[in-house]
């Protein structure tokens, strides 16, 4: 019995952990910088691109969100589809060859300051200081020999406190965790509290797997110079916020129950 109580208290203070460093992501990005202007982000294309003409500018300010059409009550219930970063996009059209085309950008980038990545099946990435930059085809990642116009797409770079935050959020999480689940570890408790409990935990799995994978992608794996990730993005994403929200309120009425029941009646 002792056994099975720690496993569960492990369980959740991971769980709690996983959450702790999505919301000290979240925190992180509060202070994320504004985007370029069109005026500066048509200097970086003339950079890029020098006498490319620019066919359309698309600007999106905000600093994450949904497609718009959602609707409200359901991305805030069970989530919604295309949860995205705001963007600066300027399409250029080209008659020359969109690879080597595509290659000479990034090498003027570079040569500006950038710093410059061909990352496989992704495309070129670049950052410097608070933006970041990428350069596909208007179809999609990366530039293909069949492609006619050229996207370059400028968002926020990921702010400095991010990292420390996440990990921050995390080990605070795991901390809180751990002691809230210390009454299974000193005693039986009730199956009333016990079942909604470890239901809870059930259903917070997905989250936590993808929230898992995105930090070490994105931490030890991805170059600084891809595209940043939000750490909390899966939580937002469709049937995923469904199960994390239904799963918190089950994890956190299984502890109160637990608390007020206190320990299982012997038979």
């Amino acid at each position: 019995m002792k056994s099975k109580a720690v496993v569960l208290s492990v369980c959740t203070a991971l769980v709690f952990g996983v959450l702790g460093a999505a919301l000290g992501g979240w925190l992180g990005w509060r202070d994320a910088p504004a985007l370029p202007t069109t005026e500066q982000a048509q200097a970086i294309a003339a950079t890029a691109f020098p006498g490319v003409p620019i066919t359309k500018t698309e600007v999106d300010p905000s600093t994450f969100d949904y497609d718009p059409g959602q609707s409200p009550v359901q991305v805030a219930l069970v989530g919604g589809d295309d949860y995205y970063s705001g963007y600066v996009v300027l399409t250029l059209a080209t008659d020359a060859d969109p690879v080597r085309f595509v290659q000479t950008a990034a090498d003027r980038l570079a040569a500006a300051g950038w710093e410059v990545d061909n990352v496989p099946d992704y495309g070129y990435a670049a950052r410097k200081d608070q933006w970041h930059l990428t350069i596909h085809d208007s179809g999609g990642f990366p530039a293909t020999a069949t492609s006619a116009d050229v996207d370059l797409v400028i968002e926020r770079a990921e702010p400095g406190p991010v990292p420390s935050l996440t990990l921050l959020g995390a080990l605070l999480g795991i901390a809180l965790g751990w002691l809230l689940s210390a009454q299974p570890r000193r005693r039986p408790v009730s199956p009333w509290g016990r079942g909604p409990w470890i239901a809870g935990l059930v259903l917070l799995v997905p989250a936590a797997v993808v929230v898992v994978s995105i930090a070490v992608t994105q931490y030890l794996l991805n170059p600084a110079t891809v595209e940043p990730m939000p750490i909390w993005d899966p939580i937002m994403t469709a049937g995923v916020r469904g199960c994390t929200l239904l799963g918190i309120v089950l994890l956190l009425a299984g502890m109160i129950v637990t608390r007020v029941v206190g320990e299982a009646r012997p038979r």
